[in-house]
């Protein structure tokens, strides 16, 4: 395959009767924007390494909620180097510039909902009432 410089290319399609795609005979001629193919190769070229995922349990989310068990939180760096604490079984996601950030984010989304949906306990849809029962089984009771 040939390099693209960020240069014309100096080929022709084929003629409609002679085949189908790129040839050097043929006889239309082709161009392409060299701003374009430039950004594409500057993309293509970019190498994703993929970075390890880690699972952290966590136990400690203040005195607003205390679990029963710990609960287990999938760490993750993006190719941008932005961190994420997702936890699957909460439908939740923290961001932050390091691990810590990330899921002190995700600490902080934990104890502000649950401390909303209990607020709201009667006015609640029935998706939310399920979300409370959910945080409520988690909850160790004192």
């Amino acid at each position: 395959m040939a390099r693209d410089t960020g240069r014309v290319l100096a080929g022709r399609w084929d003629e409609p009767t002679g085949g189908e795609g790129f040839s050097p005979g043929g006889s239309y001629p082709i161009a392409r924007d060299t701003r374009f193919s430039t950004a594409a190769a500057a993309v293509t070229t970019t190498r994703f390494e993929p970075r390890p995922t880690t699972i952290v349990p966590i136990s400690n989310f203040g005195s607003e909620f205390v679990p029963l068990r710990p609960i287990y939180v999938v760490l993750d760096e993006s190719a941008m180097g932005v961190f994420t604490a997702a936890s699957y079984d909460l439908e939740l996601v923290g961001q932050g510039d390091t691990e810590f950030e990330a899921i002190d984010d995700l600490k902080a989304q934990v104890v502000e909902i649950y401390s909303v949906l209990r607020e709201q306990r009667d006015n609640l849809s029935q998706p939310l009432a399920g979300k409370l029962m959910f945080f409520e089984s988690l909850e160790k009771k004192s």
